[in-house]
């Protein structure tokens, strides 16, 4: 048997099937309550017989006799000969019944078996897919915890980088006014010379 993804539905051949099965056990049953019908409406007197068989005529000299020896006309025995194909076609309708309602149980079966396989898949892909998920948000947790690490380092570097512009720019101040007085002295002494 193929296996099908989790969420696509049992095979299209396994549904026309089990369609074109059912429906035959629909009409198989329909035609059960008819033919019962119809039995039972030949043995109480009440119905005429199936315009698909004609009659049965025996001359009014000859008499036919029934099942028990006693002396019946042709209406009777054509009753018998019809009640008797008609129980005949019931128990051939009985035993297609029979096969089908075993061929759907077992379809039944193996529907059942693969729709808790599919069952079984979904919630071993649901179980994967929420620790996979687990996993990702520990994750990405631990990363914008070091992202935040890292930033706090960059902004004190930048502000040490900062600090030391500006004393630098103190420091070569106080250097250039230093050189600047250092050559004003150095002129006066060159001067005096």
């Amino acid at each position: 048997m193929s296996t099908t993804s989790p969420s696509s539905p049992p095979p299209a051949p396994m549904i026309s099937k089990l369609d074109t099965l059912s429906s035959t056990h629909t009409t198989n049953r329909a035609l059960i309550q008819d033919l019962l019908s119809r039995a039972q409406n030949l043995l109480s007197g009440k119905g005429p017989l199936p315009p698909t068989r004609p009659a049965i005529t025996i001359p009014i000299n000859q008499k036919a006799r029934g099942k028990d020896g006693r002396e019946v006309d042709g209406h009777e025995k054509d009753k018998d000969a019809r009640y008797a194909e008609l129980q005949k076609e019931n128990q051939i309708l009985n035993q297609t019944i029979k096969q089908y309602e075993t061929t759907l149980e077992i379809l039944m079966v193996k529907f059942r078996q693969q729709a808790q396989q599919i069952h079984n898949s979904t919630i071993s892909s649901h179980t994967q897919l929420r620790s996979i998920l687990d996993t990702e948000r520990s994750l990405n947790a631990s990363l914008r915890e070091e992202n935040t690490r890292l930033q706090e380092q960059l902004d004190d570097c930048i502000r040490v980088m900062r600090e030391s512009l500006n004393a630098d720019d103190d420091d070569m101040q106080s250097v250039l006014a230093g050189v600047v007085e250092e050559n004003r002295v150095l002129k006066q002494a060159l001067a005096t010379v």
